[in-house]
């Protein structure tokens, strides 16, 4: 049977994770539009500990990212998780 979550509440915990690629790469401008959306609902915004960690390939280690995405599953709290962008090491199984 299928999990239905409930609706986000203003004051629930949202996290940013970075599974394919970091935090870095986007804009500060967009960033900060972004935030503020979120932060006009009311939401409680926070971000994974590896999100703005980056390499050549503009992401972080497969540990450090799968390391943010079980926290951020893992933890209670956290009612809603928002990934920053789609990429090709979002499938690393390796």
């Amino acid at each position: 049977m299928a999990t239905i979550p409930a609706h986000l509440q203003r004051g629930d915990t949202i996290r940013v994770i970075g599974p394919s690629r970091s935090l870095a790469i986007i804009p500060p401008q967009l960033r900060e539009t972004s935030n503020e959306r979120l932060k006009a609902m009311e939401m409680n915004l926070t971000f994974g500990k590896y999100v703005e960690d980056r390499s050549h390939f503009r992401s972080t280690s497969i540990k450090s990212r799968t390391e943010d995405l079980h926290t951020a599953f893992g933890v209670p709290a956290i009612k809603a998780v928002i990934t920053i962008i789609a990429g090709v090491d979002f499938g690393h199984t390796n």
